[in-house]
């Protein structure tokens, strides 16, 4: 990705919209669970919410490019 190229983060991108919807589910989850965090969560490595969740982060921030994301 050029570095120059803004990604947009906005309502109507796909991507974001996903996101979005994988970020409120996990949310309430921790909220019906009483958690504030997945890692105090016995099921952190087997919640399809979660592998959701980071799944939705990682199109995201790579606006569903194949390959690794650059974090500079």
């Amino acid at each position: 990705m050029n570095t120059n190229e803004e990604i947009p983060l906005q309502s109507n991108n796909a991507f974001y919209g996903k996101f979005i919807a994988a970020k409120t589910k996990l949310m309430q989850c921790h909220m019906d669970n009483n958690l504030s965090s997945c890692l105090k969560c016995p099921r952190l490595f087997s919640c399809n919410i979660r592998e959701e969740y980071v799944n939705a982060t990682f199109e995201n921030m790579n606006q569903g490019k194949e390959g690794t994301f650059d974090f500079n």
